[in-house]
């Protein structure tokens, strides 16, 4: 084998864009408030990879001989092309194995824990944003250079990225360096990142001096022709002055050709002259050039092999012939071993354009070629245990199947979809596989489109995008006539005008989706499997129905729903995680109708579903509901042990709006743990102190994951505030508290508002300002009466009655109070304290409050006797939520009857 077939790498001029890239390094060190991030921008071909490898040996000569760690760089631009660098974690992940191996200690340890943690099973949620940049921070160096090469190739993924990540890359007062971004691609970083300190270089062509440089490097070149003036310059015209083109036309000569053989009149024409001869196979590395334009997304020694059944041995020499080559680019891992072996994504273009398209018109060879790379990648999943490695093979794999075979590509998506379900970081795999079929978007048909949009609008569903979902499911629901498809949407845009508190359209959404599946089902003509999916569908739209009304406070209603949602789901085959999650979400309404015993039997059979079935999502959902049920029954451990299991189910699939809910209401178990030890002596003590820290960490990693839901933030806000409520900082808790009624407002959510304001009346009543307590709980009354909500009423008079109290007013203040016990035993719609186990533990708190904090601190007897009287013959005739109270609570008079008896000692 001949090592000058094809040129090695040449670098010449860019002398004025290195000394941009010096300024640069210089000025963020010392300016104040420098430009951090650099985009470099340029045609295909221009240079700018090599330009960013020169600048990392530039950079590394300025580390300081005794310091050689001030000076971080990823020595390995980030190459966004690779696979491995198309989802967020694979970005973090290689940027923090370069800038370990930079400074020769392990300041990642923690991150790598977190993303290996992040694959697994785990018990607690893995924010691997924030575990990677606490790393980052610690970095011990002057500066930190991070490099991003191919930036063209972006997908959701990568410009989330950019979009969210990049900007907390940068300066800090923490962080002892001074970071700098270089990033270069076809396409400047600002088309879809607004970075403030984001400055642009734009790469121009080489000059004819730049030219005839690359020529005096080629000494065969020199030595065999003269190159004249008027040669350089059309070859400058030609190639616009790329450099990929120069050194393709230095192999030209190298190979036999003259200057006065080039008869191109035209950039396209010389293109395919620089580069037809690989065409003629000569030699044993034009096959392997020609494979590597096909086998464009991983290429080594094993590939080659399996394509062209060669001994591995002699692949493996061919792999290190062509590596040398200027066109190639060679990926490797941070202890210098070479991964991969890629062409430049310009030569891949060339080769394919002008080779591949003319001699394979009907991709019979490309087809198979990459067949057998499909079988290839089955050997390296076969032994391939780190899921993330595991994922990027599996979605090269998908491509090459795909252009195999479009259908076989499409079921394998499918399954793939289904397999993310039960994987870590399934958006970012789910958004991954999306792309690659979105590659071949031409080669679908309508309904194959409708299917493909569907999956993107679920993705922004699944992250909460609930404006940006709507706008994508009305949009497929009026370009695609299908009646598979349009049955999938429907279900979308009950949920979707729900989550956007639009109660009126999610119903009549519903309502209309009702009576459409009723008819397509009686008059339907269709296959089995579509009536089977049709039935599905509309078990999924029943089901939506019931999340409206349940959302909306309407329980009754939303029990029909979920009871026919359950009747359609007997017709249908293997419906389990359907039932699974019916069963569910009835197990919720019926427990806040404190109806434990129905919530508790659908609850478990829907657990027992999710355990046969193994999805995650199901059992996480399971979990949490039983957690809340066993939470409001005071079963602790039972609570906390369901808890965990939800963590445990939503962590693995990164399902951050589970997390989120899980977390509040772990939080909220934890505070009520604190403060039932802070309450009997009203003081703190250190065990209830270690309570209220794990709830206050609970919502902090339920704030994390909420992706600023406004509805999970409004709920996040007050809970915060009333931890900080019983912990006595009143006026952080204040704080808290308009932060949710803002949301509130903004929302237009009664409940939230009466809560948070009842909450406020609380905070002021205990900072012993009365006026303001009176006025917010009065207006949370009258609110709350109207609402028709019971447990917000009980608990705004029983500050109003605390205020009456201290203001001598005894007898207005015991009847308030007398009211506000009644009020607590009502069945309330909006409330999770309905069961049995709760309203017995309310009646004794507010019992024990009504006693000690009232009736026992009226210095005189004779009025103290008379309330006495007073309340048990109310007691004795009052009724709630058809109870008559002196027969289900008789404790309420028998505690007054005792303290009738000590008075009369």
């Amino acid at each position: 084998m001949s090592d000058s077939i094809y040129s090695r790498i040449i670098f010449v001029g860019r002398e004025k864009e290195l000394a941009w890239l010096t300024q640069m390094m210089q000025a963020s060190l010392t300016d104040s408030n420098p430009q951090w991030i650099l985009s470099i921008q340029a045609s295909g071909g221009m240079g700018k990879t090599q330009l960013l490898k020169q600048f990392v040996e530039m950079a590394q000569k300025h580390r300081d001989s005794t310091n050689p760690q001030n000076v971080l760089i990823t020595q390995y631009p980030i190459d966004l092309y690779l696979t491995s660098h198309q989802t967020e974690p694979g970005i973090l992940r290689s940027i923090a194995e370069q800038l370990t191996s930079a400074s020769k200690t392990n300041p990642f340890a923690h991150f790598f824990t977190a993303l290996d943690r992040s694959f697994q099973a785990v018990e607690e949620e893995i924010n691997l944003r924030s575990i990677f940049l606490d790393c980052y921070d610690t970095l011990d160096a002057e500066q930190v250079i991070l490099l991003f090469d191919t930036t063209e190739c972006t997908n959701q993924a990568i410009k989330r990225f950019f979009q969210e990540m990049l900007p907390q890359l940068g300066p800090r007062k923490q962080r002892k360096f001074r970071p700098l971004i270089v990033t270069a691609g076809r396409t400047p970083l600002t088309d879809y990142c607004h970075h403030p300190q984001i400055d642009c270089l734009e790469l121009q062509g080489l000059s004819p001096i730049e030219i005839r440089q690359y020529f005096e490097q080629a000494p065969t070149v020199q030595s065999t022709y003269e190159i004249s003036p008027e040669f350089v310059n059309r070859i400058a015209t030609l190639s616009q002055g790329r450099p990929i083109l120069v050194v393709l036309t230095i192999d030209w000569l190298n190979n036999g050709s003259k200057p006065e053989d080039l008869d191109a009149d035209s950039p396209e024409a010389f293109e395919k002259m620089m580069i037809e001869r690989i065409s003629e196979l000569r030699y044993s590395e034009d096959q392997v050039i020609l494979a590597m334009a096909q086998l464009k997304r991983r290429f080594d020694a094993g590939f080659l092999a399996e394509i062209l059944g060669e001994p591995v041995a002699k692949a493996s020499d061919l792999i290190e012939s062509v590596s040398k080559y200027s066109f190639v680019k060679s990926h490797y891992s941070t202890d210098g071993k070479r991964q991969s072996c890629l062409l430049h994504d310009e030569m891949q273009r060339l080769v394919y354009t002008h080779i591949w398209q003319h001699d394979d018109p009907n991709k019979v060879l490309r087809r198979a070629w990459s067949a057998k790379a499909v079988d290839y990648y089955d050997q390296l999943l076969a032994v391939e245990k780190d899921l993330i490695s595991r994922q990027n093979l599996q979605q090269e794999q998908l491509y090459y199947t795909l252009y195999v075979d479009i259908d076989q590509g499409l079921d394998m998506w499918r399954s793939l979809l289904k397999q993310a379900n039960t994987q870590a970081h399934s958006k970012e795999f789910k958004s991954a596989l999306n792309e690659e079929v979105q590659s071949f978007k031409s080669e679908l048909n309508q309904d194959e489109q409708g299917e493909l949009e569907l999956e993107w609008a679920n993705l922004d569903y699944g992250r909460g995008r609930y404006g940006e979902a709507l706008v994508s499911f009305e949009r497929i629901f009026e370009k695609f006539p299908s009646r598979i498809i349009q049955s999938r949407v429907r279900p979308y845009l009950v949920y979707i005008y729900a989550h956007l508190d639009d109660f009126a359209s999610s119903i009549s959404t519903g309502q209309q989706s009702e009576t459409w599946f009723r008819s397509e089902l009686k008059l339907c003509h269709c296959s089995l499997e579509e009536y089977q999916q049709l039935l599905q569908n509309f078990s999924q739209t029943l089901n939506a129905m019931g999340w409206a009304y349940r959302k909306k406070g309407e329980f009754s209603q939303a029990i029909i729903y979920y009871q026919e949602s359950l009747k359609v789901l007997q017709q249908v085959k293997k419906a389990d995680l359907e039932r699974a999650s019916t069963k569910t979400n009835l197990a919720y309404v019926f427990h806040i109708m404190g109806k434990n015993r129905e919530a508790i039997a659908h609850g478990k059979t829907a657990l027992k579903i999710g355990q046969r079935s193994g999805d995650l999502k199901q059992l996480g959902r399971s979990h949490s509901v039983l957690g809340i049920i066993a939470a409001n029954s005071l079963h602790e451990q039972e609570a906390i042990r369901h808890f965990e299991a939800a963590l445990s189910s939503f962590s693995e699939i990164d399902f951050t709006p589970g997390l989120a809910m899980v977390n509040i209401a772990y939080g909220r178990l934890y505070r009520q743990i604190g403060w039932d030890k802070v309450k009997p002596l009203r003081t703190s003590s250190n065990d209830a102190q270690v309570d209220y820290d794990q709830a206050m960490t609970m919502f902090d990693h339920a704030f994390e994951h909420c992706q600023q839901r406004q509805e999970l933030l409004a709920e996040i806000y007050n809970e915060k505030g009333t931890l900080l409520r019983e912990q006595g900082r009143f006026d952080d808790a204040i704080d808290f508290y308009q932060k949710s009624q803002s949301i509130a407002e903004k929302l237009d959510n009664p409940i939230w508002r009466i809560d948070n304001l009842q909450d406020i009346g609380v905070a002021y009543y205990l900072q012993d300002k009365l006026d303001q307590a009176q006025a917010a709980s009065s207006q949370a009354k009258n609110l709350a009466e109207k609402q028709l909500s019971p447990h917000l009423v009980s608990r705004a008079q029983r500050t109003l009655a605390n205020i009456l109290f201290q203001n001598g007013e005894y007898e207005k203040s015991l009847e308030i109070a007398l009211e506000s016990c009644i009020n607590i035993l009502k069945l309330d719609q909006y409330s999770l304290n309905n069961s049995p186990a709760m309203r017995d533990l309310l009646i004794e708190e507010w019992l024990a409050w009504l006693t000690e904090e009232l009736l026992e601190k009226i210095e005189d007897v004779t009025l103290r006797k008379s309330q006495c009287h007073y309340l048990i013959a109310q007691w004795d005739k009052a009724i709630a939520s058809n109870r008559v109270l002196a027969e289900h609570y008789p404790g309420f008079i028998i505690t007054l009857e005792d303290l009738l008896s000590e008075l009369n000692i």
